[in-house]
């Protein structure tokens, strides 16, 4: 359309209208968009919610990342579904088309972003995050979090595959698996798993959002005016190992993302990252204080640092 203008006086005219004429063109189609869904919310819009976390994500979202945290059901005042319904998940196909053409898979990386850049810029512009996204900072947060607390994630019977947190020198027993070709953790050559990464490494493969949404939830759950759910469920995940031999499991994927990621240094299953670590982590001010209540407040993780180093470490 620029290009086709015979001189440069003509082409710079045309790219200052350009942006005005694709806003126009993007607000019609986001209003079909709303008006395709039962509401025009992301909660109960889908193609809404696909461009909402397209536009919130720090990096480039899979699509088996995404198509996960699509089957995550929220009702307002409620928790949402507690376990991973596969009938929730959308297909691939679906979700392209509730978007309208403004949402892509690259078939090479398997990736889903928008069909162009111009489209995260007019979400920039003009607080059309906030009119299309209203109290995105919450509502992402209880999806992330609705997710970490589905029960095959924090059900007590995965204590049973992990050793105790004690000491980082623990190792898995041979007998401490049976040998069930049913168990969707299992190991094909023995029926065992080597060490316990193994076990983290098979959670991950079945919830593929479980690593975005533990290293990531908290950035969005320290945001004020987080519903009252967001609460609940945060305090639910931060404290799930007071009444179990290992810390929960989105707690060990963010300190193991930690580790390798950031500080170089690498982790087993069996390190005291503990709730009020990760809440130093994430800046989460309200949450620490009750937390304090249930830890020592120099409590040491697997490599001996405590949640004021962590705050410390993370511009806190």
């Amino acid at each position: 359309m620029v290009l086709e203008n015979p001189t440069e006086a003509a082409r710079r005219e045309a790219l200052a209208i350009l942006p005005l004429e694709l806003d126009d063109a993007y607000s019609g189609i986001l209003a079909r968009i709303q008006k395709s869904g039962r509401s025009a919310h992301p909660i109960r819009n889908l193609g809404m919610r696909v461009l909402m976390w397209l536009h919130l994500a720090t990096r480039p979202l899979l699509l088996k990342e995404l198509q996960h945290a699509l089957a995550v059901v929220l009702e307002e005042g409620k928790h949402g579904n507690i376990d991973l319904d596969e009938d929730e998940i959308p297909a691939q196909k679906r979700l392209l088309d509730c978007c309208l053409g403004l949402v892509i898979v690259d078939e090479e990386t398997m990736t889903v972003r928008f069909v162009h850049d111009m489209l995260e810029e007019y979400f920039k512009r003009d607080n059309h995050s906030i009119t299309y996204f209203p109290d995105h900072h919450s509502l992402a947060a209880q999806i992330f979090l609705t997710y970490l607390n589905f029960g095959e994630l924090s059900a007590d019977d995965t204590d049973d595959m992990t050793p105790a947190c004690e000491s980082d020198e623990d190792k898995l027993e041979d007998d401490e698996f049976e040998d069930d070709e049913d168990d969707e953790f299992e190991k094909e050559e023995d029926g065992e798993f080597e060490d316990a990464e193994d076990i983290v490494d098979a959670i991950m493969t079945n919830f593929s959002f479980l690593a975005y949404a533990a290293d990531h939830w908290g950035q969005y759950a320290v945001h004020e005016g987080c519903s009252d759910a967001v609460e609940v469920l945060a305090m639910k995940l931060l404290r799930a190992d007071r009444s179990r031999k290992h810390p929960h499991v989105a707690l060990l994927v963010l300190y193991r993302s930690l580790c390798y990621g950031a500080y170089g240094y690498v982790t087993t299953l069996g390190s005291r990252f503990l709730g009020i670590h990760a809440a130093a982590c994430f800046g989460l001010v309200r949450y620490i204080t009750e937390l304090g209540k249930d830890y020592d407040w120099d409590a040491k993780d697997g490599g001996g640092r405590t949640p004021l180093s962590w705050a410390a470490a993370r511009g806190h």
